[in-house]
């Protein structure tokens, strides 16, 4: 009885502009919702009146949006992943940069207690950056090989000296390189 309904309201559909829906006796009036689609109310249930070829096309619109639906839910998914990523790489980058912070500030200590006792070092051994050289210079000229006597004064790692000899004069500059 439910087919034969279906068959009667489905070809009633095809061909009618006002539908009506009868059972038993009772007849209800059907609103249109545009071009072959109907909808209806009795016993409290709402039922649907739709053209076959219609009606795949809903199944497929509803299918399509169903798969956009799960792509949506999908990319939402992978956004809040990647969120959570960088969050946790924020997190992560932040307590490396305190620790190499840390580093940063520990050498910074170590060096200037370093330069600190090195120059302790210098004040107990009594060493003086200053110190005069003196030593004896051989100087060609010709054929003849002069002997000069050498005096200087060195300032840490630099060195002026002064060569004075029978018949010879002369100064030089230069720098000590010692480990």
């Amino acid at each position: 009885m439910k087919y034969a309904i279906c068959a009667f309201l489905f070809s009633c559909a095809c061909l009618a502009q006002n539908l009506t829906v009868g059972r038993d006796g009772e007849r209800v009036e059907a609103r249109s919702l545009g071009e072959h689609r109907w909808s209806f109310e009795l016993e409290g249930r709402t039922y649907f009146i739709v053209a076959k070829d219609d009606l795949k096309d809903l199944a497929q619109e509803a299918e399509t949006a169903t798969a956009g639906a799960v792509a949506r839910g999908n990319l939402l998914a992978c956004h809040d992943t990647l969120l959570q990523r960088i969050s946790e790489y924020r997190s992560v980058t932040a307590r490396y940069l305190q620790s190499q912070e840390e580093v940063v500030t520990t050498g910074r200590r170590l060096t200037a207690a370093t330069q600190e006792a090195y120059r302790e070092a210098l004040a107990l051994a009594g060493l003086n950056p200053f110190s005069l050289t003196g030593g004896l210079s051989l100087f060609r000229t010709g054929e003849t090989v002069a002997v000069a006597g050498t005096v200087g004064l060195a300032y840490r790692s630099f060195l002026g000296q002064v060569h004075i000899g029978a018949g010879f004069q002369g100064v030089s500059v230069g720098l000590r390189l010692a480990p």
